[in-house]
């Protein structure tokens, strides 16, 4: 093979790019001579303000807390997550409960369930115990409600989820 170096590099023609890329290279080409990679118009635009499709469907608000009851403490730490579903068993959301241990989430009224797990931490929270002290509670939102969740965690024990309206 000839080399082909410019100031000591070396260059390779496109038919020397690893096969990999060149199925990438011929589609960007492509969609670039066809001009799909274009901005396009709604053809029709939305009628409905912002403020109509929130009264169409207002949220209701799950305002979560976490308390620690008894004596028991981890040493090291631990991380709260928590996960809200619907009874069809799809997730609406899983997150780690911040710092603060509040969190307020806007939900369309309906039927949850809120589960709520403790990961102690292992050395320093960089790397987690498996997941720990597990609670659930269904609930039901409607429309413009602020429901109160509490997780009451005792280390020792386990936790529970109590509800207030």
């Amino acid at each position: 093979m000839p080399n082909l170096s410019f100031r000591g590099r070396r260059w390779r023609p496109v038919a020397m790019l690893p096969v990999v890329m060149m199925p990438v290279l011929m589609m960007t080409a492509a969609a670039l001579a066809t001009g799909s990679f274009t901005a396009q118009a709604s053809a029709r635009p939305s009628v409905r303000s912002a403020a109509q499709l929130a009264s169409a469907h207002p949220a209701g608000h799950l305002a979560i807390r976490k308390i620690r009851v008894g004596d028991a403490i981890p040493i090291e730490g631990a991380i709260t997550f928590i996960r809200v579903k619907r009874p069809s068993g799809r997730v609406v959301l899983t997150r780690r409960l911040p710092a603060s241990d509040r969190l307020t989430l806007p939900l369309r009224p309906g039927r949850y369930r809120l589960v709520s797990w403790q990961r102690l931490c292992d050395g320093n929270c960089g790397t987690l115990d498996p997941p720990s002290d597990r609670c659930a509670r269904s609930l039901t939102i409607t429309a413009g409600e602020r429901l109160r969740a509490t997780i009451r965690v005792n280390y020792a024990v386990g936790c529970v989820i109590r509800l207030r309206r």
